[in-house]
């Protein structure tokens, strides 16, 4: 039975000598790239009336991935934007894109719409869920508290150490 194994391996070695290595094959996947650490964004108190809507992505494919679409529309969903997303050049599966989006009145939170769209080297493309993207535009002086507070809590402050100082100086004479 040993003697049959040995004349057997000698037999696949010498075809594999003659021959050439068998051809492998890798079968490959007919489902498109997966989407990951990605979600709704918050930006408040912009002050600005257009803004850069940063996009970014985890997007995964063992083919490959061959294009990243991120696209953005606002809350009626009329019309969408697609931007062509880049690749990151220090996070391994990470894509990058922006847009520049329109919030032209004060005082108002303005929703946007995104989706990722993806292919991967065999023309495989998948679609993400759509996410929310939330923009509120404020004038910087109406900002509810947070400039005023800390301009009190500065003057206070500034009025304590001059007393403080008068009253000293007064006081060591």
């Amino acid at each position: 039975m040993a003697f049959r194994s040995i004349i057997l391996l000698g037999v696949i070695v010498l075809t594999v000598a003659a021959a050439g290595a068998p051809q492998v094959y890798i079968l490959s996947s007919s489902d498109g790239p997966t989407f990951s650490y990605y979600g709704d964004f918050y930006v408040d108190w912009v002050t600005s009336p257009v803004v850069s809507v940063f996009l970014e992505v985890t997007v995964k494919d063992a083919d490959g991935v061959q294009t990243v679409i991120g696209s953005i529309s606002n809350i009626s969903g009329l019309e969408w934007h697609n931007v062509t997303m880049s690749a990151s050049g220090t996070i391994q599966d990470r894509y990058y894109g922006g847009y520049n989006v329109s919030v032209p009145e004060d005082g108002h939170t303005y929703e946007f719409h995104v989706k990722y769209y993806a292919s991967d080297t065999l023309g495989n493309w998948n679609t993400s869920n759509t996410t929310h993207y939330y923009i509120s535009r404020s004038d910087m002086w109406r900002v509810p508290n947070t400039i005023v507070t800390g301009l009190g809590i500065l003057g206070s402050t500034s009025v304590v150490v001059v007393v403080l100082i008068v009253v000293l100086r007064r006081r060591n004479r």
